[in-house]
């Protein structure tokens, strides 16, 4: 019986600390889709580790030949994702530089449904 006491009062500690806790430390912000009758409801890409695997099956589908080592970035553009490679250059200097039109993958994926919703790709 000595649990029970301790068990209460942990109980009455953790609805205090969800009532007085601000909404950002309880759950990050949630993916509403549209119904979809008939079909599995989404999110299908709802964070950022789901939209880099769906990048990596697309560019992997590219072929044998596509051997891209670019770093990937993912940007979170609210209802979607935007990734593309990128690539970068060095300067007489030493210093980093963007490569504008530097060619590579470029994706924008929905979050819901996980379908392209555009994609280039240059070499």
């Amino acid at each position: 019986m000595e649990t029970m006491p301790k068990l209460g009062v942990g109980i009455v500690c953790a609805a205090l600390w969800l009532t007085l806790a601000p909404p950002c430390a309880i759950a990050a912000p949630v993916i509403i889709c549209p119904p979809t009758h008939g079909y599995v409801q989404g999110p299908f890409a709802p964070d950022r580790k789901a939209a880099r695997h769906l990048f990596d099956v697309y560019r992997a589908a590219l072929g044998p030949d596509y051997q891209s080592r670019a770093p990937v970035k993912i940007i979170d553009n609210g209802a979607s994702w935007e990734m593309y490679e990128d690539h970068l250059s060095w300067d007489a200097y030493g210093r980093p530089t963007h490569l504008l039109g530097g060619g590579g993958l470029a994706l924008t994926i929905d979050k819901c449904s996980g379908g392209v919703l555009s994609a280039t790709n240059q070499r």
